[in-house]
């Protein structure tokens, strides 16, 4: 892992965090430290990651939580109820699938519900991490390799109109390179 990984993980962790309570569905857990950062502000966890090894022990370490080992781009998320909170941080930016994605997580979002999302930007991914992940500041296994679309600003809110939400917060973060959004889920359709 880059010496910067862990660091860029907990901002996009702190950065998110404001927005989470209630029920929360999170994609790409990794170690599910949601849950301790949290607590106070989660009634019930879900976590998805890919690695299955993960979600095993994960579920050894909290069994008062539920988890699941899935394929975002084709899998059907688990039919848990819908959620006030969904959770996909540096996660986006690794889906082929884009439609079936957003739409898994619309369709397991409650109206008023909130999707939050952290990404790179452009200039985060295409400069400053190409430059940091040949430094090894930052990991380019699981990372700058694996990234299929960068989302600019124009594309988060044509995507949300797409799928009858609004963007409730965009902002950038660390230095302009990486980007928070906050979907809502409209409660009148179109």
């Amino acid at each position: 892992m880059g010496v910067l990984s862990a660091y860029l993980k907990r901002k996009r962790a702190a950065t998110s965090g404001k927005y989470i309570q209630g029920t929360v569905l999170e994609l790409g857990c990794g170690d599910a430290a949601t849950i301790q950062q949290y607590a106070s502000e989660i009634t019930r966890y879900v976590g998805i990651d890919h690695n299955r090894e993960l979600v095993e022990q994960l579920r050894v370490n909290y069994p008062q939580h539920q988890f699941y080992a899935m394929d975002l781009d084709s899998d059907t998320l688990p039919p848990n109820g819908k959620f006030d909170t969904i959770l996909a941080l540096a996660v986006i930016e690794h889906i082929y699938n884009q439609k079936h994605f957003m739409q898994q997580l619309v369709q397991n979002l409650k109206p008023g519900g909130r999707i939050i999302l952290t990404t790179p930007t452009p200039l985060g991914n295409d400069v400053v991490y190409t430059l940091g992940a040949r430094l090894g500041l930052f990991d380019i296994t699981g990372g700058l390799n694996d990234h299929i679309v960068i989302y600019n600003k124009k594309r988060f809110y044509l995507m949300a109109r797409d799928m009858n939400l609004e963007v409730e917060v965009y902002r950038t973060f660390q230095l302009g390179c990486n980007q928070l959004v906050v979907l809502k889920h409209l409660t009148n359709s179109r």
